[in-house]
């Protein structure tokens, strides 16, 4: 039914990912293939991280802002097709790891809707706590683009 549906949705954004047993890898991946079944586009999603050296207050960080963003993009986007990017890169000084969720929906006006979303405003105060950088705007043509990068100290 529509309920269990609806309560069976909001325990599974309650619920910590099993990030410790399947890595930040299978968790994007279990999560993707989840929000696949209701989204009638196509998804691109390219992983190119190593599970091992990423902290987990990091790792759970990026899985809750996919999971933010590919929930907008369920509700408001009007999608045909999306594109995950999460990759790891080196600056001086320090590793990051950058999540780049794309899609070639309507957008939206983002001097008003990006600061009236508790999800989005939520992940911007997570990756801020970490010295991340949050990042949303509307792409041209169309479409929105949400970018989150967090710098971590590697686990050896």
């Amino acid at each position: 039914t529509v309920l269990r549906s609806i309560t069976r949705n909001k325990l599974r954004h309650l619920k910590t990912p099993s990030l410790d047993s399947i890595g930040l890898k299978g968790a994007v991946r279990e999560l993707v293939s989840e929000w696949k079944q209701a989204f009638q586009g196509r998804e691109h999603l390219s992983l190119e991280i190593q599970d091992h050296e990423i902290p987990k207050a990091v790792a759970l960080s990026i899985y809750r802002g996919l999971q933010e963003g590919l929930t907008n993009i369920s509700r408001h986007a009007n999608a045909d097709q999306v594109f995950i990017y999460l990759h790891q890169f080196r600056e001086p000084g320090n590793a990051c790891i950058q999540l780049k969720l794309e899609d070639d929906g309507q957008g939206f006006n983002s001097n008003i809707e990006a600061q009236q979303g508790l999800g989005l405003i939520s992940i911007r105060e997570r990756c801020e706590a970490l010295d991340g950088e949050f990042y949303i705007a509307s792409r041209q043509p169309q479409g929105t683009c949400l970018t989150i990068t967090i710098p971590y100290d590697p686990i050896i």
